[in-house]
């Protein structure tokens, strides 16, 4: 069977602790942590801000 839908990219990314520290000190710049944007719903990929806080 053949792929009709037209196929994108796709890359996969690493951070160091380095780009967590980064993340962590300037997380209240994020609009998701700073109250700007409010919500809980489900979403495909959760951001790098999601994952850092998730993580400590």
């Amino acid at each position: 069977m053949a792929i009709k839908q037209k196929q994108i990219p796709c890359g996969i990314t690493r951070t160091t602790m380095a780009t967590h520290k980064i993340i962590e000190e300037n997380i209240s710049k994020s609009a998701m942590y700073s109250g700007q944007i409010e919500g809980v719903g489900p979403r495909y990929c959760p951001s790098i801000e999601d994952k850092i806080v998730k993580v400590r």
